[in-house]
C-alpha cells in the first residue's frame, strides 16, 4: 500500500473516531441528571378525578404527558410529546403498561431504557404532584 493511502487512511480513521465520540457525548448530555431524579410516590386515591397535565425536559428527554384519574384509579397516560416518539416508543408503551398495571410510579421500569423510563416517571409525577385532595 502507497505511503499516501496509508495516510489518508489513518486520518480518515481519526476523523471517523472523533466525530464519533463527539455525536455519542452530545446524545448523551445529561444522562447523569436523568438517572439521579428520584421519583416520588403519588396515593392515587388521594387525587381527585380528572385529567392532568405534566412535563419533564432534560437536554433530549422530553415529554408531555396528560394523566387520567378516575376513582382512585390511574386510568391512562396518554404521551402528549416526546422529542424521539418513533424511537422509543416500544418502550415507552412498556413503561406506561408497567405504571398502570401497578398503580405506582415505583416500578423496575424497562431494560436498556433506564433514563427514558425515569424521564417519563417525572413527567407523570409532575402532572400529578401538586394535586390538593
Amino acid at each position: 500500500m502507497p505511503n499516501w493511502l496509508r495516510n489518508m487512511t489513518l486520518v480518515l480513521v481519526a476523523i471517523l473516531l472523533v466525530l464519533g465520540i463527539g455525536v455519542f457525548l452530545f446524545f448523551n448530555r445529561g444522562m447523569e441528571e436523568v438517572l439521579a431524579l428520584e421519583i416520588g410516590s403519588i396515593d392515587f386515591s388521594a387525587v381527585p378525578d380528572g385529567v392532568y397535565l405534566g412535563s419533564f425536559a432534560q437536554n433530549r428527554w422530553v415529554y408531555e404527558v396528560q394523566v387520567q384519574v378516575t376513582g382512585g384509579v390511574l386510568e391512562g397516560i396518554e404521551i402528549v410529546r416526546c422529542k424521539h416518539e418513533p424511537i422509543v416508543r416500544s418502550m415507552n408503551k412498556q413503561v406506561i403498561e408497567q405504571i398502570l398495571s401497578s398503580q405506582s410510579l415505583d416500578i423496575q421500569g424497562v431494560t436498556g431504557a433506564t433514563v427514558t423510563t425515569k424521564a417519563l416517571q417525572k413527567a407523570v409525577e409532575n402532572a400529578l404532584a401538586n394535586i390538593r385532595p
